[in-house]
């Protein structure tokens, strides 16, 4: 797991993909004994900050209320409904273990929707919308940084070195500029992971954006056509 993004740095000895099946039974075994006994809170302060970092992460990157198990497609949908961020409230004094397992069963059968999701658009959509290909743009990559100064003389604009060919060239992008060619990579997973998603934030459809959709003729006084979300009536009638 690599992220550049400041709130998840040194974060991933905390992340845990799959749990232990021995561990689980395990835990079971002690919820069992523990069912009716009223317990203290134990607060790992640590584990909270990640936990919280993580809880923005998903709000600012996201849109989406941990605490409340939903997402925002609308980014001002959710200060409307309950502020910039929604935290959590105050702890109780004890809690019993069967109350904590009730909680965490719930709480998790709503956060499966999120978890549990692969759906994406089939490959012909995802290339109508202009998927990119690993090879082509690399291919682009290097066409954009091989650039002929004069005949038999081509440079790199990474490097500013010069070299007789563009065979040359790339040749040297290959050795000295790897990196870069991995950000390439990075951009081109990173866009279509994002067109693959049925969910991704875009534009709501309008019948002027539909394919085949024909251009309204233009208003005589040059002005744009109002649309039904613009026409403001002039007069309202009194209740």
């Amino acid at each position: 797991f690599i992220s550049y993004n400041p709130l998840l740095k040194n974060i991933t000895e905390y992340l845990v993909e799959e749990g232990d099946a021995e561990e689980e039974e395990l835990l079971g075994d002690a919820s069992t004994t523990m069912e009716n006994n009223s317990n203290a809170f134990e607060i790992d302060k640590e584990l909270t900050k990640v936990l919280d970092r993580l809880i923005l992460y998903l709000r600012v990157v996201y849109s989406v209320d941990y605490y409340n198990c939903a997402d925002y497609t609308q980014e001002d949908s959710m200060p409307n409904r309950c502020g910039v961020i929604h935290v959590r409230g105050g702890l109780l004094s004890t809690i019993t273990q069967k109350e904590l397992t009730n909680f965490m069963q719930q709480f998790e059968s709503r956060l499966t929707v999120y978890m549990d999701s692969h759906e994406k658009i089939d490959d012909d959509e995802a290339l109508k919308l202009g998927a990119k290909n690993e090879e082509n743009e690399i291919e682009k990559f290097m066409d954009a940084n091989c650039q002929e100064v004069s005949k038999d003389k081509w440079s790199c604009p990474l490097s500013g070195k010069k070299f007789k060919g563009p065979e040359f060239v790339r040749k040297h992008i290959l050795n000295k500029h790897h990196d870069k060619i991995d950000e390439v990579k990075k951009e081109m997973i990173y866009f279509n992971n994002y067109l693959y998603d049925p969910k991704r934030p875009q534009l709501p459809e309008h019948s002027s954006n539909r394919p085949g959709a024909t251009a309204a003729a233009p208003h005589p006084s040059g002005l744009p056509l109002p649309t039904p979300m613009t026409v403001q009536p002039l007069f309202t009638r009194a209740s």
